[in-house]
């Protein structure tokens, strides 16, 4: 059964009724003839999904209540308004992908001015309900091109916009950015002096030109996944100093990046002998099996010693749950293909003895690090200030001659 969505203000908690405005609920009955025990999803815009039944009285009963959490990055469109056609298609585009903030700008060379009206709101809300987007695209008022950098700079959001002529240069980027697109006759040069000012940087999508809407939505969908990368790179490289400079690392990462794979797990392993509380190297360990050797079992033990060393709510430790789970859902593929069992039955197993392999593994690594500091401080001490060894010599009484 298919669920009609509708977008509310202010979701209630489960058992109470929504409340639905008279055009919803005209729609709901008169449209979509809803009859009792029809399932409604409702939406907040800001993230909070609820689900409810239409009872006999035509009131929906709110069941659940669930906080989503947005995915991925958080983006923002600066855009020169379109035409009409041309805005209502970038409008569901952006809502569709997920866009966070709407930027109207004033670009000197743009064919069209308006305002913010609610038809805006509208197509945004039909876009996520078509896409099941919790998180509806705020809209900003329309600006001049200053005034929004200046803006954006306040609050550090990088700029990107969009160049032909120019090669995508090399930046960083956190977890959020703007995507500028400027109007069909392109950014003045003054504008591009502008943008480069306050520290934006080009974007090269392709050797022609773009259409508005075509490079609103090309664009954003390049920054997600130039910013996805870019998280993990951060978190496949951030080794301590100490296991970065280590020759078996060293040695890894070049074989990794010649594509000789089994070298590199080889030397990773033996790397991880060495430092087997860095939990980058679990991560590194864990990337090479999924995404290189497909071994999602290994890349799953993997995974867990990452997340078993970094605390719970650290700030990648999320994005990494969500890899494990989808290396486990592949790994369940490839256990109900190859043997008759329970394929769920299976993977619990595993996860009994990946914990227990993870708990002998930690002890095992403090046992080591122990003794090595043990045998370190026994050296040092079995060594004069001169540099000889002492040995028995040294209980003998000072200045007493033998």
């Amino acid at each position: 059964m298919s669920r009609h969505t509708f977008f509310i203000d202010s979701i209630p908690v489960a058992g109470c009724c929504a409340d639905l405005s008279r055009d919803q609920k005209h729609h709901l009955f008169k449209v979509f003839r809803a009859v009792t025990g029809d399932e409604i999803e409702l939406l907040d815009g800001k993230g909070l999904r609820a689900f409810g039944t239409v009872d006999e009285n035509k009131n929906i009963i709110v069941n659940s209540v669930v906080k989503e959490e947005r995915r991925g990055a958080e983006l923002h469109l600066i855009f020169a308004l379109p035409r009409k056609n041309q805005l209502d298609l970038l409008l569901k585009q952006a809502a569709e992908l997920g866009v966070a903030e709407l930027h109207p700008v004033r670009f000197e060379r743009s064919v069209s001015q308006g305002d913010c009206n609610d038809r805006w709101t509208t197509l945004l809300e039909e876009a996520c309900k078509q896409s099941k987007n919790p998180f509806l695209p705020e809209i900003k008022p329309v600006c001049k091109l200053q005034d929004k950098l200046e803006e954006l700079k306040a609050r550090n959001i990088p700029v990107v916009f969009g160049a032909i002529r120019s090669e995508t240069e090399k930046t960083q980027f956190d977890s959020c950015a703007a995507w500028v697109v400027g109007p069909e006759g392109g950014f003045t040069d003054a504008e591009e002096n502008l943008m480069r000012d306050y520290g934006a940087v080009p974007l090269n999508l392709g050797p022609w030109v773009l259409r508005l809407e075509t490079a609103a939505c090309a664009g954003i969908a390049v920054l997600r996944q130039i910013i996805g990368v870019f998280l993990l790179m951060i978190l496949f490289c951030g080794c301590s100093p100490d296991a970065r400079k280590d020759p078996f690392f060293k040695k890894a990462v070049r074989a990794q990046n010649s594509g000789n794979y089994s070298s590199a797990l080889s030397l990773y392993r033996r790397a991880l002998y060495r430092h087997p509380q860095e939990p980058e190297i679990y991560l590194k360990l864990a990337n090479l099996c999924d995404e290189s050797l497909e071994d999602p079992m290994s890349a799953v033990f993997y995974y867990n010693g990452y997340l078993a060393l970094v605390p719970e709510d650290g700030p990648n430790a999320e994005n990494i749950k969500k890899l494990r789970e989808l290396t486990e859902q592949r790994l369940l593929r490839q256990l109900e293909k190859k043997y008759t069992v329970n394929a769920s039955a299976e993977l619990e197993k595993l996860r009994r003895e990946n914990a227990y392999l993870l708990n002998m593994n930690r002890t095992l690594g403090r046992l080591l690090e122990e003794k090595q500091a043990s045998v370190k401080k026994s050296s040092s001490g079995n060594v004069s200030r001169g540099g000889k060894t002492s040995g028995k010599k040294r209980q003998s009484q000072p200045g007493k001659i033998k």
